[in-house]
């Protein structure tokens, strides 16, 4: 979605829709000339946006999403991939391909006010158009190339930085289909966080720019963590506003509530065993355990905590529960 000040352009992926708000009407955009759009944009004036299943980028009349000249388009041409997306930033044009990316700006010429900006080629593209988003005064999108996919980066320049992690890397790599990936971007108690969820993989990742970490964020739902409930953000009158990816739910995002729609959120911590390069490759034993948790009150009570215990040759088949905020621990 993008707005001009009166009116609302949303992006259908293909069919799209205009909504006034001076008029308060909403309706689809039937210019004959109009091509569909996947993903739109504004700058100076126009929305920009892109064909589906093509290498155009089209504008639209100056402050009028609802007219489009049939002329009023150009192609991305400097790689023969297929455009997936685009995003305006810093009054720039960023157009994704499937393996390269161009950045375009306003020359302000009559005939068609868009140009390829020279130099700005990047040769890493974009899996999924709604993966890319805004935050901490760049881009972020799940990358992909001619080499292979699944590389989260973050814009430097006109150039992508890898963000991601081999070992994110390598979970994202098990997801099979990446092309449905969506993400979504939000700022909260200083830390700006990119919320990066894979529909058919029911999972979510979320990096924290602040600290540069990563963590899996899940719903529970039937006996097992899904992918977070968020699909969408806004933030509105002072607070971070997301929707339902089931439902038409919409929830605010406060670190001081302890459920997700009434239900209890549960989290889980895993860490690795003592890398064998610290201790030259003897045999450790550890006879005791400290797990330093923030304490809190939980809804109903006192919150438990249950810990179990696996290795790489045997599986340790102990549960315990950490019962009065860990003041006792009970095999089970």
């Amino acid at each position: 979605m993008a707005d001009n000040g009166t009116q609302l352009f949303i992006a259908a992926n293909g069919p799209s829709y205009i909504y006034n708000n001076l008029t308060n009407t909403f309706a689809q955009i039937l210019d004959v000339d109009f091509p569909g759009a996947v993903t739109v944009g504004y700058l100076d004036g126009y929305f920009v946006f892109n064909e589906p299943n093509s290498q155009r980028i089209w504008v639209t009349q100056l402050l009028d999403g609802t007219s489009i000249d049939p002329l009023d388009f150009a192609s991305a041409e400097g790689s023969p991939d297929g455009v997936v997306g685009l995003i305006v930033d810093h009054r720039e044009v960023w157009v994704y391909g499937t393996g390269t990316i161009e950045v375009w700006y306003d020359t302000g010429s009559s005939d068609f006010p868009l140009q390829r900006i020279q130099g700005a080629f990047n040769e890493i593209g974009c899996i999924s158009a709604y993966t890319i988003a805004k935050m901490d005064n760049g881009l972020f999108w799940l990358g992909a190339d001619a080499r292979g996919q699944g590389i989260v980066y973050r814009a430097n320049g006109y150039t992508g930085q890898r963000i991601s992690t081999h070992a994110v890397e390598w979970q994202i790599q098990q997801y099979g289909n990446l092309t449905d990936a969506i993400a979504y971007t939000y700022q909260q108690d200083g830390h700006s966080f990119y919320v990066l969820t894979f529909p058919s993989a029911n999972a979510t990742w979320v990096y924290d720019v602040a600290t540069g970490a990563w963590h899996e964020r899940a719903g529970w739902s039937n006996g097992a963590f899904t992918r977070h409930r968020s699909n969408c953000q806004m933030a509105f009158n002072a607070k971070i506003i997301v929707g339902d990816y089931e439902n038409g739910n919409i929830y605010a995002l406060d670190l001081n509530t302890y459920a997700d729609n009434g239900q209890t959120q549960k989290w889980l911590r895993s860490w690795r065993a003592l890398p064998t390069g610290q201790n030259n490759l003897k045999r450790t034993a550890q006879h005791s355990m400290q797990i330093d948790i923030e304490s809190g009150v939980g809804l109903n009570g006192v919150p438990l905590q249950d810990m179990y215990l696996t290795t790489d040759v045997v599986e340790v088949n102990n549960y315990f529960l950490l019962s009065e905020g860990g003041d006792s621990i009970i095999d089970e």
